[in-house]
């Protein structure tokens, strides 16, 4: 039982004992600042994300296919990266996961036209097989 008595909630000590459910302001402050550093990196992750899958575009032929793939993997890519800057400006919680939520789903789908890509032997290959896998990770 003592041990339900001090929780974390998102990272932020919580004293529950005696009635007593102040938040330990020297515990806010931090876990602010490394959410702030951590929203930091991911901005800047997403954003060289798009600038290398523009670089990769400028390797897929711009015929039949390769058209309609570079034009709807660059879509995906810059939604990522903007909708995620778009996420760390949200006014709420609610509206932070639901930007979120559409962050996931681009990051998705250009995974999916990576995967195309990268069957269909399209693009730089080695600049190819490196977004692939970040996209998997992002």
């Amino acid at each position: 039982m003592e041990g339900l008595q001090k929780l974390k909630c998102g990272g932020v000590g919580v004293d529950i004992s005696a009635g007593n459910y102040r938040v330990n302001p020297a515990r806010r402050l931090h876990h602010a600042a490394a959410m702030d550093q951590q929203a930091e990196e991911l901005k800047a992750r997403t954003r060289r994300f798009a600038m290398r899958v523009l670089d990769l575009s400028e390797s897929v032929p711009a015929m039949g296919a390769g058209y309609e793939l570079r034009r709807q993997l660059i879509r995906a890519a810059l939604g990522t990266a903007g909708n995620y800057r778009s996420a760390c400006r949200a006014r709420s919680h609610a509206e932070f996961t639901a930007r979120l939520g559409i962050v996931l789903e681009e990051v998705d789908e250009s995974e999916l036209w990576l995967d195309i890509l990268d069957e269909r032997n399209l693009g730089t290959e080695p600049l190819r097989k490196a977004l692939l896998a970040e996209s998997r990770e992002l």
